[in-house]
């Protein structure tokens, strides 16, 4: 499926109005050159899933904005789905501006982390916003301790603001394969 035939693919999904843009700084920001729906956030994995097996390569779909700190921010439990061309899920946090800044890691930083690993594991990024990224587990790791630990070397807010343990976060990440990394 073509960028065109996405964005109608994507509005049909959502059964909402695309909008010529995605969202960045919490929403407070536009990024063009990519188009968006605002859903409701129970549905947004799903449609982003659906699209994903039909998009041609060069195109990514991710969840985007889902902390909107806007002036005209949508109600409470709706989330942004975005549509772009990217070459690789690592795109998603560059069409995000996903950064860490209070830890002093930008963008590309996150982005050289992350594909670490994915090259150790294998990650599928789903959502990305401003000072949050979300992956699902491909693999697990044979060292559960040593990755917990490194995320939490990564990104230290997920326990000290999150679960309150390492042991905690990897029961979690061991039950849902999936890992929600935010930097405050």
């Amino acid at each position: 499926m073509n960028l065109v035939e996405a964005v109608k693919q994507l509005e049909t999904l959502a059964n909402q109005p695309i909008r010529s843009y995605s969202t960045v700084d919490f929403g407070r920001g536009k990024k063009e050159g990519t188009y968006s729906v605002l859903v409701n956030s129970i549905d947004a994995y799903d449609i982003i899933t659906s699209l994903r097996s039909k998009l041609e390569k060069g195109l990514i779909v991710f969840i985007g904005t889902t902390n909107f700190l806007a002036n005209n921010a949508p109600e409470d439990e709706v989330v942004e789905v975005v549509l772009a061309e990217g070459e690789s899920q690592f795109d998603i946090l560059r069409i995000a501006e996903t950064d860490a800044c209070n830890y002093d890691m930008m963008t590309e930083e996150l982005i050289k982390k992350l594909q670490e690993y994915d090259r150790a594991f294998g990650i599928d990024i789903t959502q990305a916003e401003t000072d949050t990224v979300r992956f699902f587990l491909k693999n697990e790791p044979e060292d559960w301790t040593w990755f917990c630990n490194d995320l939490y070397d990564f990104c230290p807010d997920i326990v000290d603001q999150g679960c309150g343990s390492l042991e905690v976060l990897e029961e979690e990440i061991k039950k849902r394969k999936a890992v929600s990394l935010w930097w405050d």
